[in-house]
């Protein structure tokens, strides 16, 4: 048995690559293509079951918010270290901006 490689599209998938099964993306447990109900668009990642489903938007909200958490004491730290007299100077570069 081959493991098939898909594009999950909204209410249907489009195989890639044939083949019999892919691997649940939270569990790693087959799922053979007639039993496959669940996967994630965005993410492109296929899911045993709804609740396999649950527990990686949840595992994925908790690594944002601890992200987020992270990049807040960043920016606080930034700020107890330099005074705004400091911060004067600095230019601040984006993408769409030429160098």
């Amino acid at each position: 048995m081959l493991e098939a490689k898909l594009r999950y599209l909204p209410q249907k998938f489009e195989i890639i690559e044939d083949g019999h099964y892919v691997k649940c993306s939270v569990t790693g447990q087959t799922i053979f293509l007639d039993e496959l109900k669940y996967w994630c668009v965005a993410r492109q990642e296929p899911y045993i079951d709804g609740m396999a489903s649950l527990q990686r938007h949840l595992q994925l909200m908790d690594e944002n918010k601890r992200n987020d958490i992270e990049a807040k004491e960043a920016i606080a730290d930034f700020y107890k270290k330099y005074s705004i007299e400091d911060m004067k100077d600095i230019t601040v570069i984006t993408e769409n901006d030429e160098i």
